[in-house]
């Protein structure tokens, strides 16, 4: 496909979706580790898997970054849709971690950043999800289907603000303990 191959609706779309991550992780980092904070990354992991689809499905119009993800970076998007069926069908066997028990969206401080657990499904906020997403923004600004979106006056605004939400994640996940004290 030429770069041209997307369509104006999809080019909106991966501009929401971005923007949706971008706010969704602001408010992980402001809220964690409330209890809204659960709801707050279902929802993170459902715009995650929207913008995964462009990686890694071979219907995706993004043909030149088809194949990008490391195998590493593949898990975790595979991870995130298993995720995303297990918020979607609260029956499925993705949110049981053996046939009596089911796991949804478990969090457990360690190692400086939290792992969340959907049944099996196991992945860490900071090391995993907020690096994909980062890894997902540096392929759409580099693909030659979307040569202007990186120029777009929102861009920098948003990779300031990606980045100011980690920082709060890395300092408050630095000492999990102060965390649950504080919501005693």
């Amino acid at each position: 496909m030429p770069p041209s191959s997307l369509t104006t609706q999809q080019e909106l779309l991966i501009e929401i979706l971005l923007g949706d991550a971008i706010d969704l992780i602001e408010l992980i980092a402001i809220d964690l580790p409330n209890k809204a904070s659960r709801y707050l990354t279902e929802s993170l992991f459902l715009t995650l898997r929207q913008l995964g689809y462009f990686f890694i499905s071979a219907k995706s119009p993004l043909t030149s970054q088809i194949g990008t993800l490391s195998a590493n970076e593949l898990n975790v998007a595979n991870i995130i849709k298993d995720i995303r069926d297990a918020i979607g069908h609260r029956e499925s066997e993705n949110n049981f971690l053996d046939p009596g028990m089911i796991v949804i969206a478990s969090f457990i401080f360690k190692n400086n950043d939290v792992e969340i657990q959907y049944g099996k499904n196991n992945i860490f906020l900071l090391k995993d999800i907020i690096e994909i997403y980062k890894k997902y923004r540096m392929l759409f600004a580099n693909s030659p289907e979307l040569p202007k979106l990186k120029t777009h006056p929102a861009w920098e605004s948003a990779e300031y603000r990606l980045a100011e939400a980690e920082k709060i994640l890395i300092t408050k996940l630095s000492n999990p303990q102060s965390l649950l004290i504080a919501n005693l």
